[in-house]
């Protein structure tokens, strides 16, 4: 299993949702992909962040060298919208994004990553300072076991 393959799924199944939308946001933007977004103010958006901070847990069984791999993460959905319009958007964004993380557990997995999320924070709204958008946030854990 590579951690390529886990970003892969949890970027996938993530993006299918917020496309699914009936107005999906402006853009999505993933780790490593667009260093600093040029969104224009009007637009909503979303981040995708993974982490991956304990990746050395031991191999769970070892058959002929067809071990298991637990593989912790984290992941973070960062949702943004204009500043000064409502809440409206930005937590309609927010909801998805834990709907999303909700239903991993039943997704389709291809690369048999066999990916679980653990509990789900959020959403949590920011709309501090001078930033032209307003924030929520939506974190979870997830294990995956290939």
């Amino acid at each position: 299993m590579s951690l390529a393959h886990i970003r892969a799924f949890f970027e996938t199944h993530l993006t299918t949702n917020f496309v699914d939308m009936d107005d999906p946001p402006d853009v999505i933007v993933y780790d490593n992909v667009q260093e600093t977004l040029q969104a224009d103010p009007s637009q909503d958006w979303v981040l995708l962040s993974i982490s991956f901070p304990q990746i050395s847990e031991p191999t769970i069984c070892s058959l002929q060298n067809s071990g298991v791999d637990a593989i912790r993460g984290n992941i973070q959905v960062s949702c943004y919208s204009p500043r000064g319009v409502g809440m409206l958007r930005v937590e309609e964004l927010a909801s998805v994004a834990a709907a999303a993380l909700g239903s991993v557990n039943s997704a389709d997995d291809p690369n048999n990553v066999r990916p679980r999320v653990g509990s789900i924070e959020g959403p949590q709204s920011i709309g501090t300072g001078d930033s032209p958008y307003m924030l929520s946030v939506v974190s979870a854990p997830f294990t995956a076991k290939g």
